[in-house]
Order: structure tokens, then C-alpha cells, then sequence
């Protein structure tokens, strides 16, 4: 439900005219690699692509028809390539996701209440345990459901074992002896009791101290059925500790392979895509292509001038800046795609703090000395624009432009108050709500504010990607406003794209120099 959700909100917007809604793209949904953990990596509402990556079907599978789309038709692929190419783009993303997303944990799977998914959860569940409660009121007792709570009880314990835990692995294999427990149960000797406790105290012995209260707690449960379920809720719990244990243990090791490990797995998914006809790398060519036609005719991102004319390195570069003024009507090339919602995330960030800028910027040279040295009036204009964009879903762009001047004009007034000085006429106060509403009737890089501020950023990402600034970098005139934001953000952009060039500079090399042929 949550995913049917986003995706119509991602439809609403790309549909909408709000042209504030080309730079702010839909939330990223959630999917899940398994039914009962869920981890935060995501896939993008750009692309209709699986991962933006194409990959061949066979005949009666069901997926976005410009997967399969090709310069020449596609050959039929087998159940068997299909199934290789998405196993090998889950491992990629997965480790990919690792190793640049320093907070990627597995979290419990949490279902939107009411959907359908939740009823088939809960339904299942509640079926089981009403069974394992109809088997304790029998008379004698069954112990059918117990013997195979027990039986997943043990293989998770043993699951939680590192390889020296020998002493306590023999333990756990002795006294949670399933055919001993079997003739138990047979004979009407079992007594459960006595093996949810060795359960609990072996859960005691391999949790984190967080888990400590919770299970402590279940020592308290004397009804067999709660015991039971709560023994195995804290289990899956234990084991989602101990996964997001060693993905941070093993977090160091995978960033140092993660290179040669994505080359070899992207190497073998284009093989797989040729084979059934594809090429996987379409969309990437032209990105390369539009970024070389730009160069040539003078058009580049921010109006920027490479100093060393067209090489492979400036193709590139003006390929990545093409992120910050991304047009929704095209598809994100495939060696970007493990990226694609980080990029999309600074793509909407950078967007907003500009037109903060461009904003406060237009205010304080419309004013003029009345105000000149209000920081707190800054930062009051900071904080009041950012909440009021984000009622870009709920209103046209126009309209919360001219919000945004209303609350621009009440917040300097009260400053001008404050200090002495007289409010702005009326006349001023009609050329500052104008020139900010100015932002919303037109491409945003139209207005000459914000293209200004644009082109400059545009200049000092360049300068940095081409090694030109050397030591410590400062933000160009009139961002100081948003210094640490964009230098947050700034930080966040070259490290995407140091390692994407790392892992494909040799596709973007040979795609480059093809286009020489």
C-alpha cells in the first residue's frame, strides 16, 4: 500500500505544472529483501527501471516494458539469465549500500496499517498461536506446533554462534536434542518450561545489553503460548542485532573490495543483458553524449568554461553536474543507478538552500543599510523559507512564493522595528513580494538571482572535481547563509562521485573515446 501510495505521488508531481516540482522529486520507497526484515535502502521513483538497471525477461514476466528496451529487439531471455541478473544486482546494491551508507542496518519489517500485506501477516500468525493454544488445552496435551517452535528456536540460536563459541554450540545441541524431545512428547513427560528457560538464558548470554529488560521479561510469562511467541519475537530481534553487528564489523573490509567487487558483478550483469539483446549501458552513452554536445556548443551546466577544452575528464565532470538540473523525462544512466536516490536527495537540497539564498540575498539588497549585519534576521529568514517550501504538495509554487514574501516581508519589518528603523512602505514592500514571487513564474534558471548563485556553485564543484582549488575550500559570495549546509551536501556529492568513477571510469573512458570514431 505504502509503495502503491508514493508511486501516485510520484505520478501527481511529474504530471503537475508546479514548476518547483522539477527539482523536488517523490520520497523514496522502501523494499524489503526478505518478508520480516526490511533495510533502508531504496529504489527511486525517477527511473521505472528495477534498481535503474534493465534486465531481461522472459516471455510472461511481469515488469516495466522499457526494460526491455534495446537500439535493436531483444532476444528471449531464460528464467535462469533473468534470475542470475537479479541476483547479481541485489548483491551490488547490497554491498554497494554497505559500503557508502555509513547508517544502512536490516530493521524489523513494519506493515502500513489496514494493508493488505499486514491482514495476510497477522492472519497467518494469529492462525498458528490460536493452534499452539488449541494444542495445551487438549487432553493429554499435543505437542505437534511446540516441537517445531523448538526446532526454529534451536537453528536461531545456533545462528547467533561465532565459530569459538564450540562449548556452548555442544550445549545447545545436547540439551535442545530434538529426537529426545520428540520420545518426551510422546510419552507425556515433556515439560516446556524447562526448555524456554535454557532458551531464554542462552538469549541472555548472546544479546546486546539493550535487549536485557525484554528478556528478562519473559521469564515472568507462565501462560506456554506468550512464552513461546515472545521467545521467538526476541530471536528475530537477536538475529537482526547480530546481522547489523556484522555488517558494521565487516564495513571496513567491504569498502576495500567493494571496487573490484561492484566491476565484477556490473561486468557480469552486462554479459547477461547482451546475451538477451540489451545494452546495458544505453542510458549511460547518452548521459556521456548529452554532456560532449554541451561542451561543444557552449551550453554547459552553469555556463562553465573547462580550461582545458573537451577531454574525458571534462565530459564527465559536466555529465555529473547534469545532476543538478536532472529533467525527470529522462532515465538515470545505468552506472549511476546504486545512487540514484542520494543523488536525487542532493539534488533536491542544493535546489532549496540556492533559492534561500537567492531569496535573502534579493532582501537584503532591495533594504539595504537598515538592515545590513542582522544575522538573527538571516537566520529567521533561513529557517521561516525552508518550512514554507515544504508546502510544495499541498500548493501551487506560486502560491507559496508569495507565502514565502509575505512571511519575508512581516519577519524584516518586525527586525527593522526592533532596531529602530522605520517599516518598508508600501512600494518596497510590493517590489520585495514581486521579486520573490519572480522565482515562481518562470525556469528557475531564468532568474537572474538564482542563476548567478547557480553558476557559481557550478564553478566551485568544477574547480574541485578538476583539482584546480587547492587546501581548504570556501563557498563562493553569497552563500555564507547556507555554508555548512552546502558544504555538507558538497561532501556528500564528490564522495558519490570519486567512487563512481573509481568502480566505471573505464565504460566512461571507452564510451568518451568512441565518440572520436
Amino acid at each position: 500500500m505504502e509503495n502503491n501510495d508514493k508511486a501516485s505521488e510520484s505520478k501527481k508531481r511529474s504530471e503537475s505544472p508546479n514548476p518547483f516540482l522539477s527539482y523536488l522529486s517523490s520520497s523514496p520507497s522502501q523494499s524489503s529483501p526478505r518478508s520480516d526484515v526490511s533495510a533502508n535502502a531504496s529504489q527511486s521513483p525517477r527511473s521505472p527501471r528495477q534498481n535503474g538497471i534493465k534486465i531481461p525477461l522472459a516471455s510472461g514476466a511481469s515488469i516495466s516494458q522499457s526494460m526491455l528496451t534495446a537500439a535493436s529487439p531483444p532476444r528471449f531471455a531464460t528464467i535462469e539469465q533473468f534470475m542470475n541478473a537479479s541476483n547479481t544486482v541485489q548483491n551490488m546494491a547490497l554491498a554497494h549500500e554497505i559500503s557508502v551508507n555509513q547508517n544502512f542496518k536490516f530493521e524489523k519489517l513494519e506493515y502500513e496499517t489496514n494493508s493488505l500485506e499486514k491482514q495476510i501477516h497477522d492472519t497467518v500468525h494469529k492462525a498458528f498461536w490460536d493452534s499452539l493454544k488449541e494444542d495445551f488445552e487438549k487432553d493429554p496435551v499435543e505437542y505437534k506446533h511446540a516441537f517445531t517452535i523448538l526446532g526454529e528456536a534451536k537453528q536461531a540460536l545456533m545462528g547467533l554462534l561465532l565459530p569459538n563459541h564450540v562449548k556452548f554450540r555442544e550445549q545447545i545441541d545436547t540439551i535442545l536434542d530434538m529426537s529426545l524431545i520428540k520420545q518426551q512428547m510422546d510419552n507425556q513427560t515433556f515439560n516446556y518450561r524447562e526448555y524456554a528457560l535454557f532458551i531464554i538464558e542462552s538469549m541472555s548470554k548472546l544479546c546486546a545489553p539493550a535487549r536485557d529488560s525484554k528478556i528478562e521479561s519473559l521469564k515472568g510469562l507462565t501462560d506456554p503460548v506468550e512464552l513461546f511467541r515472545g521467545i521467538m519475537e526476541t530471536l528475530e530481534l537477536l538475529k537482526l542485532d547480530m546481522a547489523n553487528y556484522t555488517i558494521q564489523q565487516m564495513r571496513p573490509y567491504i569498502q576495500q573490495q567493494v571496487v573490484a567487487y561492484e566491476q565484477k558483478k556490473f561486468k557480469e550483469l552486462l554479459q547477461t543483458q547482451k546475451e538477451a539483446g540489451i545494452d546495458g549501458l544505453e542510458s549511460t552513452r547518452e548521459w556521456l553524449n548529452r554532456a560532449r554536445k554541451r561542451i561543444d556548443e557552449n551550453k554547459t551546466i552553469g555556463a562553465y568554461k573547462f580550461p582545458s577544452g573537451v577531454t574525458p575528464s571534462a565530459i564527465t565532470n559536466e555529465a555529473f553536474m547534469e545532476i543538478f538540473v536532472w529533467s525527470m523525462d529522462k532515465t538515470f544512466p545505468e552506472t549511476l543507478a546504486m545512487d540514484e536516490i542520494r543523488f536525487n536527495e542532493i539534488y533536491v537540497k542544493c535546489r532549496k538552500f540556492l533559492v534561500v539564498c537567492a531569496i535573502v540575498n534579493t532582501v537584503f539588497t532591495l533594504v539595504g543599510e537598515s538592515i545590513r549585519g542582522l544575522e538573527e534576521l538571516k537566520q529567521k529568514l533561513k529557517q521561516n523559507i525552508l518550512v514554507l517550501l515544504e508546502d510544495y504538495l499541498s500548493t501551487t509554487f506560486e502560491e507559496m512564493m508569495k507565502n514565502i514574501g509575505e512571511q519575508v516581508i512581516k519577519l524584516t519589518n518586525d527586525a527593522l522595528v526592533k532596531h529602530g528603523k522605520s517599516q518598508l512602505n508600501e512600494e518596497s514592500s510590493n517590489c520585495m513580494k514581486n521579486l520573490i514571487v519572480d522565482l515562481s513564474t518562470k525556469n528557475l534558471h531564468e532568474n537572474s538571482v538564482y542563476k548567478l548563485l547557480f553558476a557559481r556553485y557550478v564553478e566551485f564543484l568544477q574547480k574541485i572535481l578538476t583539482k584546480q582549488s587547492q587546501g581548504p575550500v570556501k563557498l563562493p559570495q553569497g552563500m555564507s547563509l547556507v555554508e555548512k549546509d552546502l558544504l555538507e551536501i558538497t561532501g556528500q556529492f564528490l564522495r558519490l562521485v570519486t567512487f563512481n568513477k573509481n568502480v566505471f571510469g573505464t565504460y566512461y573512458g571507452e564510451i568518451i573515446q568512441s565518440m572520436n570514431k
